[in-house]
């Protein structure tokens, strides 16, 4: 049986459990939400193509800086992950991991991630992937109990939400094509 205050069971208690457990999981839980914060920000800026000439280095730079935090946390929850069971079973470790690694906030985690990735060891330009990095405003789920009541009312009613949007998209491809029906020989 492990002991209780592994290395394992500490960093789990600072990223998951956060500000209510103690001082360092507080620090850790305001650090991240001001980097993401920081993140979007930076994202915003880099449209604006002055700002982004000007401070394009920084801006590279804070991408890599951010990424290696991001990637660190990720390998983290991943690692930790099995703290989440009471009693952990050396044999069911991995095949938790895995279940974990398709939970709903660790493949944000990834999503979030991911492009910057793809776009520093990929030969071609995927610049357009760089909008995939306000995906990291959801990140923001883990940090807010407000934000993850939503997202449980968004599970919750998941069914309905699909159907509403379903008849949403086809009245929208409905009115459309009325639209070009009736304006497509005075509009070029």
């Amino acid at each position: 049986m492990q002991k209780d205050n592994s290395l394992r069971r500490n960093i789990f208690n600072i990223i998951e459990i956060g500000g209510s457990g103690h001082l360092a999981g507080h620090f850790f839980d305001a650090f991240m939400v001001i980097l993401i914060l920081l993140n979007i920000f930076a994202v915003a800026m880099e449209t604006v193509q002055p700002i982004s000439i000007e401070y394009s280095k920084e801006f590279l730079y804070f991408e890599l800086f951010s990424l290696g935090i991001f990637i660190i946390e990720y390998f983290l929850r991943v690692w930790t992950c099995v703290e989440y069971r009471s009693k952990p079973n050396v044999r069911g470790k991995n095949n938790f991991r895995i279940r974990f690694l398709f939970s709903p906030l660790i493949v944000i985690d990834f999503i979030a991630i991911a492009p910057t990735i793809l776009f520093s060891f990929v030969g071609f330009d995927l610049r357009f992937l760089r909008i995939f990095r306000f995906l990291r405003l959801f990140k923001l789920m883990r940090y807010s109990p407000a934000l993850t009541s939503l997202g449980k009312v968004f599970y919750a009613e998941r069914r309905a939400l699909i159907a509403t949007l379903i008849i949403i998209l086809g009245l929208v491809l409905f009115a459309s094509s009325i639209m070009y029906y009736l304006e497509r020989t005075v509009q070029p």
